[in-house]
């Protein structure tokens, strides 16, 4: 791995994920913002390393992955422990466009030493019955007073995380040592992010940025649940409603009314992007 002052780590598995049109938007957006990809992967498919590696990003092959939202945590730790850089984004690949440089945020919150900083979706648990599905499952074999009132709760987004390494490592390694546990744990690692963040909040080390107050991250259920408040302007580019901020990011978008024009703008119909010229057409 060449050495860069901030790297995005992801995770893409297998030949459809690979060839599908969101994994290609995200590259397209991350290669515009000039980001540094590293994307995980127990299944490369065919050229795909060598292809990526052409486009300037980089790419870490492991293998033990029997449950993925399990077992990428384990993975992303091992390398996380290793890594000198000054900041990492954990983030989903498929569902993810960069508008803007996301580590930009640690200026923005004027933070000095350590940090991880998860992304609020700006809904509760009690406003989404997956998540607070995802979460009664997680909590189903807590005991006596450690089981926790959640409804209440916001949820934050697993696929979203951004952070110093070490502080990355140390909840990765927290996430995945408490999902061996079970073979094919019933619940999401989100849900787990989301049970531990109860043990972390109060660290003075720990953020949560909200999309209706902070830039970082858009996140498309907020947008699908009417509880977050933004505007595209006349550039195609999503702002904060109230600030005026331009996200820097975009996650679940293929959830929300602006899918197809996403698409089109970093998809294989733009004759400029990268996707173009893998779909040949």
């Amino acid at each position: 791995m060449s050495l860069h002052r901030n790297y995005v780590f992801t995770w893409a598995c297998g030949e459809e994920f690979q060839n599908s049109e969101g994994f290609h938007v995200f590259l397209e957006s991350a290669s515009r913002q000039l980001l540094e990809v590293v994307v995980f992967s127990d299944k490369f498919h065919g050229q795909w390393e060598k292809t990526l590696h052409c486009l300037g990003h980089d790419t870490c092959s492991v293998q033990g992955v029997y449950y993925l939202l399990r077992d990428r945590w384990h993975h992303y730790a091992k390398t996380l422990y290793e890594l000198k850089c000054d900041n990492v984004l954990l983030c989903d690949s498929k569902d993810v466009i960069f508008q803007d440089d996301p580590f930009k945020i640690k200026k923005d919150l004027d933070i000095k030493g350590e940090y991880v900083i998860f992304c609020d979706e700006g809904i509760t648990h009690g406003e989404n019955d997956w998540n607070g599905g995802d979460q009664f499952r997680c909590q189903i074999h807590v005991v006596g007073e450690w089981k926790k009132e959640f409804l209440s709760r916001p949820v934050l987004n697993g696929g979203f995380i951004i952070g110093t390494p070490k502080k990355l490592a140390q909840l990765a390694t927290m996430i995945w040592t408490n999902m061996i546990r079970n073979p094919q744990p019933p619940y999401s690692d989100q849900a787990m992010i989301n049970f531990l963040h109860f043990w972390i909040e109060n660290d003075p080390e720990v953020y949560v940025c909200n999309p209706n107050e902070h830039n970082l991250c858009l996140t498309g259920q907020g947008i699908v649940e009417e509880k977050v408040h933004y505007m595209r302007k006349d550039d195609g580019a999503f702002h904060n409603l109230l600030s005026g901020e331009k996200y820097y990011a975009f996650h679940q978008w293929d959830r929300t009314e602006w899918a197809d024009s996403i698409r089109k703008e970093y998809g294989s119909r733009n004759p400029d992007s990268l996707a173009f010229a893998w779909h040949g057409s």
